[in-house]
Parts: C-alpha cells; sequence; structure tokens
C-alpha cells in the first residue's frame, strides 16, 4: 500500500487547505510540460490528491493506514525494551560523567579561584522528571570575568573548567538519585 501522505510530502494530520495547496504546488512542479524527470512522479500526486481531497475517501484510506501500521508494528513489549535502554543509557551515562570528573580531580584538585568566584551551578529535577543542570553567571561576574581576560585570564581554560564542573554536579546528582 502506497503511502498518499509521502508521495504528497505531507504530513499524516494534514488538512484539506493544506491537502489542496501542497497538490497546486507539486502540480505545477512536477507537471510533465514542465518537468522532465519521472512521469510516474505526477501521476503519484494526482493519484494522492484523489483519495486524499475526498472527505470519505480520505477517511477509509486513514483507517486502512493505521491498520496496516498496527498489524505491522513489532510484537515486543515496548517497555521492556524501554526499561533496558534506559539501564544501558544510564550505565554509559553514568561511566562517562564519572570518568570526566575523575579526570578533573586528578589533573587539577580543584577549579581556579576565578571559576569559584564568577559561576553558580546548581542541578534540579524539572517537574517533568528530567535533570537540568545550570550555571548562571551574574553581570557583575560578567565584567569580573571579562576584565580578568583582559588582564591575560585564559577564557578557554574557563570554559573547560565551567564544563567539567557542570559535569561534576551531573555525576554527583546522578549518584545520589541513582543510589534512592
Amino acid at each position: 500500500m502506497r503511502n498518499f501522505y509521502r508521495d504528497m510530502d505531507l504530513p499524516n494530520f494534514a488538512t484539506s487547505d493544506e491537502i489542496k495547496a501542497q497538490y497546486r504546488r507539486l502540480a505545477k512542479e512536477y507537471h510533465p510540460d514542465r518537468y522532465t524527470g519521472n512521469t510516474d512522479k505526477f501521476r503519484h500526486i494526482s493519484e494522492a490528491f484523489t483519495v486524499l481531497n475526498d472527505t470519505d475517501n480520505k477517511n477509509k484510506y486513514d483507517t486502512e493506514l493505521k491498520n496496516m501500521f498496527e498489524q505491522n508494528k513489532p510484537q515486543s513489549q515496548a517497555s521492556d525494551v524501554w526499561g533496558f535502554f534506559t539501564k544501558k543509557a544510564m550505565s554509559v551515562a553514568e561511566n562517562y560523567v564519572r570518568n570526566v570528573a575523575n579526570e578533573y580531580i586528578e589533573e587539577t584538585e580543584e577549579y581556579s579561584p576565578l571559576v569559584e568566584d564568577t559561576i553558580n551551578v546548581k542541578s534540579k529535577v524539572t517537574k517533568a522528571g528530567t535533570l537540568s543542570v545550570q550555571a548562571n553567571i551574574t553581570r557583575n561576574n560578567q565584567h569580573k570575568l571579562l576584565v580578568e581576560c583582559s588582564k591575560g585570564a585564559n577564557l578557554e581554560q574557563y570554559c573547560l573548567e565551567v564544563g567539567e564542573m557542570i559535569a561534576s554536579e551531573l555525576y554527583e546528582t546522578l549518584m545520589r538519585d541513582w543510589e534512592n
């Protein structure tokens, strides 16, 4: 079964006005009098429009398309796959964050005074349940950072340290949540 929506480069929830407008655009572009490429393209667009432009035919077609999709859907339990994926992803994320944090601690063992003075890093769990790490820098601290950079402070090193601080905060929050 051909996907008429795909033939017309439309989403499955396209309105009748969107279908008509898209047909006009595509018909001009792929009409055999103008388009020297694959002539089947215009025929496919015309067939799709014939079905999708008629409300009854469109409803029947949408039902058939939905039934076909349901029949071809894998029978495995999505929750089991999702559970496996999230455990594996969390394991990979945990190892990555731990490695980044450990490398930083081994190399520097502390953040530079400029980073400590100018940046505030916090993590929180949003209402949607996602983990968010925020790095805040006030206007005064931005000014302080720019002054220090004009005196020779290494901005690239500063940004790397901020990234490590964020990774460290993320790691600590993940580990706290993981243990609970």
